[in-house]
């Protein structure tokens, strides 16, 4: 009685090889499919949530584009303001000169 190791290689390559390809297969399988997918529900709501924040960013971003449009013409019509209005430091003279046209004209400033 003879052994052919050729025959005991072939066998081992044709049915051992698969059965750990298959073996292994399954180990990952369990290992990183099945959290994957028991985490897909959280992960989904992740994904929902973030396209939720960069929706609000977006529109955040639309409406400053727009006031950014707008602020070379607030920012004149500012100098304009500042040069109309008076300073606070010449209010009391304004109203001597008030006070003093009115009695002038023989009126009485009574209040302001």
């Amino acid at each position: 009685m003879k052994l052919d190791l050729q025959q005991i290689k072939a066998t081992l390559i044709n049915f051992v090889v698969p059965i750990a390809a298959l073996v292994i297969t399954l180990l990952l399988i369990l290992l990183v499919l099945i959290p994957a997918i028991k985490n897909a529900p959280t992960l989904r709501k992740e994904l929902a949530d973030a396209k939720l924040l960069e929706a609000q960013l977006q529109t955040k971003l639309t409406t400053l584009k727009k006031l950014e449009d707008f602020k070379e013409a607030v920012d004149e019509n500012g100098k304009l303001l500042s040069r109309v209005l008076v300073d606070e430091a010449a209010v009391p003279e304004l109203l001597t000169q008030i006070d003093m046209v009115a009695k002038q004209s023989g009126l009485d400033v009574t209040k302001l």
